[in-house]
């Protein structure tokens, strides 16, 4: 949902548990829901990663080219052997 220009794609499930045992059945989405975090948005520099976690990369392909372009932003060789 978006309200205000603002997103709201979390849930708020106290607010959720709450509604569902009010005697109140009719409610919908826009009852429960919660601003999505700017870090979650679409297009934000985490990229969905909240700021609270590091991505990691085990093995294979992906690791070694992070490794190299870290390098290559350090100013190193970034041509090292694996």
């Amino acid at each position: 949902y978006r309200r205000d220009g603002v997103w709201h794609t979390w849930i708020d499930y106290d607010k959720f548990h709450q509604l569902a045992t009010s005697d109140n059945t009719t409610f919908t989405g826009f009852d429960y829901c919660a601003p999505t975090p700017s870090w979650a948005v679409y297009g934000s520099a985490e990229a969905g990663f909240s700021p609270l976690e590091k991505r990691v990369f085990s093995k294979g392909k992906q690791k070694r080219l992070l490794r190299d372009k870290a390098r290559t932003e350090q100013g190193e060789n970034a041509n090292g052997a694996d």
